[in-house]
Order: structure tokens, then C-alpha cells, then sequence
């Protein structure tokens, strides 16, 4: 009996060549994307434990008289102040450390309010227990001086507070806030480059006047309201929310211990 034709045999020569090939081909195709997650994620690494996490403290206290010349009280994703993001909505006045103030509502400081703390497997335990780092904004140019979250939040949704240093009053330190609540994640651009970031509730006097039960309900802190800030009206459009990403009755809640 012969063999298999010569274009028979042709045929399955070419077909077991094209599976080389295409076996090589996706081989290869799978190294390259596996090159460039390897580059994304050391270019993440870079951005998030280096370039914004590995900053020193933070500098001299906000000065009050500064605040209240501008008379907007408006926190900036920026030091210039190019891009406005949250109001100040909390005053602190405090005797005792921000970290025992906020331990009585089981709010926990900010990995980052603790300075040479943050590495690789740390930040995967904060992804696991739900509790990531708080990126930094800025009041006149800088960085908050700490931070608090409610330990009861998730990775995407969680209420904090940033807080800003502004000096002593007879004896009580006192701290500028912003109160905020993420509500989702997205991908934005930090660095011009993109990355996954939190998205923000745009109703921040919810995030304030939250603060204020989450007090009420388990200390004896003394709170009041103070129309300090500009009211800012709702965006009607997703293009205003773009330039305006809040909105705020204007009222700051003053909390002394």
C-alpha cells in the first residue's frame, strides 16, 4: 500500500509548521504582556511608595490668617492650588493627640500620618483589611499633616479625614479638616501617567455631618458649626462637576476635646 502523496504530505509539513509558529508566536506574545505588567507595576511602585509616599514630614503649620484672607478654605489636589477638590469642613481643637481623638470613634491614623512605615507587603495588608493609604492634597501648598479613616470601610469605599496643622490656641493645638468619603475607584492620571485611584463623593457636608454622629454617638466632644467657607452650589452637568467636584452649604464643624 503506498505512503501519503507528496502534496498530502506537504500539506500536513506546512500545518505542523504553522503550529510552531503560532505556538511560538503566543509564547511570545505572552512574555511581552507579561513585560509590560512587570513595567507597570514597577512604574506604580515607583510613583506610589517613592515619589508620593516617601516624602518627608510636612512643613511649617498652616497659618489661619492665610486661610481666612482667601475665604474659600479650599483643599487642592496640588501644591500650586491649580486643581480644587474639597472644602476645609472640620476644625480640631484639640488637647490631646488627633490619634486618641480618633480612636473613640474607631477610626484608625493613616499609614502615611506615620512617617517610614509604608512598604511593599505593609500596603498589601492594608489592601487585604480593607483600610489603603489616604493620597495626599494640599491646603496653601501643603500636604495634610495626618490622617484618619473609619476602619469599617472597604478598599473602595471609606470615610476619612486630612488634617492640616494651623498652630496653639491657649494650650489646644488646632487642626484644619477635610471630610470625605470615596464611594468607587477609577482609573485617573497622577504624574501623567494612569493609575487606579479613588473616586470622591462630591457631598462632603454628608462626610462632615457624618463625622459629626459618628462623635455624638460615642464621645462627649464638644461641636458646633461656623459659616466660614464659600457655599458652593451643586454641578448640573457632568462638565461642571469636571471644574467643580463638590459641592457645600459652606459650614465648618468645629470639634473641641
Amino acid at each position: 500500500m503506498l505512503g501519503p502523496s507528496v502534496p498530502t504530505r506537504l500539506r500536513r509539513l506546512l500545518a505542523k509548521e504553522r503550529r510552531v509558529w503560532l505556538r511560538r508566536v503566543t509564547r511570545h506574545a505572552f512574555l511581552a504582556a507579561l513585560l509590560l505588567l512587570l513595567v507597570y507595576a514597577l512604574l506604580l511602585y515607583f510613583l506610589f511608595f517613592v515619589v508620593v509616599f516617601r516624602l518627608g514630614p510636612a512643613a511649617s503649620p498652616v497659618a489661619f490668617a492665610t486661610l481666612a484672607r482667601n475665604g474659600s478654605f479650599v483643599v487642592t489636589a496640588d501644591p500650586a492650588g491649580l486643581r480644587r477638590v474639597q472644602p476645609v469642613n472640620v476644625l480640631l481643637v484639640t488637647r490631646e493627640p488627633p490619634a486618641a481623638v480618633f480612636a473613640a470613634i474607631g477610626w484608625a491614623p493613616d499609614v502615611l500620618s506615620i512617617p517610614g512605615t509604608l512598604h511593599l507587603r505593609l500596603f498589601e495588608d492594608l489592601l487585604e483589611n480593607g483600610t489603603p493609604p489616604v493620597s495626599d492634597l494640599y491646603l496653601d501648598g501643603r500636604r495634610e499633616d495626618m490622617a484618619f479613616q473609619d476602619l469599617t470601610g472597604s478598599v473602595a469605599r471609606r470615610q476619612h479625614v486630612r488634617l492640616w496643622l494651623l498652630g496653639t490656641l491657649n494650650g489646644s493645638a488646632v487642626y484644619a479638616g477635610s471630610a470625605s468619603y470615596d464611594e468607587g475607584l477609577s482609573i485617573g492620571i497622577r504624574y501623567h501617567f494612569p493609575v487606579p485611584l479613588h473616586r470622591t463623593s462630591p457631598d462632603v457636608d454628608a462626610s462632615r455631618d457624618g463625622l459629626l454622629a459618628a462623635f455624638r454617638n460615642r464621645t462627649s466632644v464638644a461641636a458646633s458649626y461656623l459659616a466660614l467657607a464659600s457655599e458652593v452650589p451643586r454641578a448640573t452637568s457632568e462638565e461642571a462637576r469636571e471644574e467643580q467636584p463638590y459641592f457645600t452649604d459652606g459650614r465648618v464643624l468645629m470639634l473641641e476635646t
